[in-house]
């Protein structure tokens, strides 16, 4: 799994083509949010420059269309060309940008939702990240221009020992956070909590020191589908070796086409506590989950760090 970050030569084909480059303007964390219009074919360019390198960043777009594929967003470290990258045959490639949204099935009283995000541990203070909308055609005839307003978000990622934080995330995005330890933490453990409050959601992931990366660098993982508000806990470490300093990320990933609001806590515990808590829940199904059977819980936790 990864945090959205898509780097390969992946090539999207957009139909029509935008024949000029604007200047890109500029956002602000948190900020009001800037408005436009898009005429099909059309692109706007924006940009932020980030000013730390511990919080995640969120660009949001929502614009008043009937159609899915109304806009499309891409996020990038380098403006991109006035050609675009257009290739020869036709095909827009997509393979500089960090990562893009090009269809939005999430709709909220006629508002279309779009997002991209750059997860925390790809963020790099005094880098520029430029976001450019793309106002995009339809088959059978133009389309009409698409009002819209555009926001950027900083999202700290920081979870404060015996804190909580909380948070929101749509159609398959992921989210970052931490906790940390120092050398001083010798005895006991910590607990961390993820709960979901409202909306869908699909899980969370516990890692040691790696924000995103394959499935088998998993702690342990947490379903957060379903009815309702389901939740769970991973109590760490889960055998006789203390905790090793460093960052612990959570991670959480959204459920495409939809948004979910999430909570977050860490909390330390003594000794005591930790001897009496459940093991981690592990990814479900094939041959992990047998052998999460039949291995000693502080074994499989060593194997899995």
């Amino acid at each position: 799994m990864g945090g959205a970050l898509l780097r390969s030569g992946l090539a999207l084909s957009l139909v029509g083509a935008s024949l000029g480059q604007t200047t890109p303007k500029a956002l602000t964390f948190n900020g009001t949010p800037l408005r436009g219009l898009l005429p099909a074919g059309a692109w706007a360019d924006y940009f932020v420059v980030a000013n730390d390198e511990d919080s995640n960043i969120v660009f949001k777009v929502n614009a008043t269309s009937e159609y899915a594929n109304a806009l499309g967003i891409y996020v990038s470290e380098d403006l991109p060309s006035t050609e675009r990258t257009r290739q020869a045959n036709g095909v827009w490639s997509v393979g500089q940008f960090l990562d893009f949204d090009t269809t939005s099935m999430i709709v909220v009283d006629g508002i279309r939702h779009y997002s991209v995000v750059i997860g925390q541990c790809y963020v790099r203070a005094g880098q520029t990240y430029y976001l450019s909308v793309f106002g995009k055609n339809v088959a059978g005839g133009p389309k009409p221009s698409v009002p819209y307003i555009v926001a950027v978000e900083k999202v700290p990622a920081l979870i404060p020992m015996n804190g909580t934080v909380s948070g929101n995330v749509c159609d398959n995005r992921y989210m970052h956070y931490y906790w940390e330890l120092d050398s001083s933490f010798t005895s006991g453990g910590v607990r961390t909590t993820v709960s979901k409050h409202e909306g869908e959601l699909d899980s969370a992931f516990v890692r040691y020191e790696k924000c995103a990366g394959l499935a088998g660098a998993n702690l342990a993982s947490v379903e957060l589908s379903g009815h309702g508000q389901p939740s769970g806990s991973v109590t760490l470490p889960q055998g006789p070796t203390p905790l090793e300093a460093g960052r612990y990320y959570v991670s959480i990933k959204g459920q495409q086409e939809l948004c979910g609001q999430y909570q977050i806590s860490a909390t330390q515990i003594n000794q005591q506590a930790l001897l009496s808590s459940p093991a981690p829940t592990l990814r479900s199904g094939g041959p992990l989950a047998l052998l999460a059977s039949l291995v000693p819980t502080w074994l499989l936790s060593r194997a899995s760090r």
